[in-house]
């Protein structure tokens, strides 16, 4: 009997842990929701530092939640469903990827526009744990990957009381490092985006208020790829003081493009701890794609 009583009150205190577990996270998005962009499509371009080839393209609708981006490696494009597709930079490579969930791709979100990753965690797209509301307002709470990235400690993330992101640990007692998020000048009206990402710096970045029809289309997001190809292609050939042929986007390889080891900032392993080691992600695809080339 005793035993019954003690596996009742067990569960209780389980399913009141949970209760409230639930409530402190509906909680957050409610706060998020006050805050974060809820219409229009941001659009931004990274480019190397000097010394450096290689840009990066990005592209939020805050209204549906699906955004991409792009760089010479590659292609990401995610839907409003959920659906993920992913690329090498050459027109009809972006396919349907069985590799990466949502969840854990949207992560890469953070890592140019934090306000943008805000949404998706408000939308209830990426899912959060050990939520608190801290004294001075606004929140903490943890992001896991482990679903996807099993060696990957969970990020720790802390949102002040105006809904900005400003800092991110590890969640990792052996090595818990952290770092604040800082934000460019450059950041249009409403989205505030991150100075640098991947070693790239924020060139140009617009806001389409109401929106782009077309921005889920495979084809846009292959077309936008294969110019960064050729824009990086370009830079290249200008840094070895080479020409460069056959730079038509549409084109598979393109023609004339020298080899210059290193000419672009590496990509190594996944980005997902990098944040706090101010060296950042590129997108989960990607990661996948240069994975094998070393780890942090």
């Amino acid at each position: 009997m005793s035993r019954s009583i003690h596996c009742a009150v067990a569960v209780g205190a389980a399913l009141c842990s949970s209760r409230e577990a639930m409530a402190q996270t509906d909680s957050l998005n409610v706060f998020l929701d006050r805050y974060v962009p809820r219409q229009g499509v941001v659009e931004a371009t990274y480019l190397a530092k000097p010394g450096f080839a290689g840009e990066m393209q990005f592209g939020f609708d805050a209204a549906t939640g699906a955004w991409y981006e792009v760089s010479h490696l590659g292609a990401t494009l995610r839907r409003a469903n959920g659906e993920i597709l992913e690329g090498d930079p050459y027109p009809g490579m972006l396919k349907p990827s069985k590799r990466i969930k949502a969840f854990s791709a949207d992560i890469a979100v953070m890592e140019w526009c934090p306000p943008c990753f805000l949404r998706l965690v408000a939308l209830g797209n990426v899912p959060v744990d050990n939520v608190e509301a801290l004294p001075e307002g606004g929140y903490r709470f943890r992001i896991r990957s482990d679903q996807a990235l099993p060696d990957v400690p969970a990020l720790v993330n802390e949102v002040d009381a105006s809904g900005v992101l400003r800092r991110v640990a590890r969640d990792d007692p052996a090595d818990p490092r952290e770092a604040n998020v800082v934000y460019s000048e450059k950041s249009p009206a409403g989205f505030l985006l991150r100075a640098e990402t991947a070693g790239r710096n924020l060139a140009t970045a617009s806001v389409h208020e109401g929106g782009v029809r077309d921005f889920e289309s495979v084809a846009r997001v292959e077309s936008l790829a294969a110019q960064s190809r050729v824009n990086t292609a370009r830079t290249l050939a200008a840094m070895s003081g080479g020409s460069l042929v056959g730079t038509n986007p549409a084109d598979g390889a393109v023609e004339g493009t020298p080899s210059v080891p290193a000419a672009s900032p590496p990509l190594s392993g996944y980005r997902w701890p990098l944040v706090v080691l101010g060296v950042v992600l590129i997108a989960a695809a990607v990661v996948y794609r240069v994975r094998g080339r070393g780890q942090l």
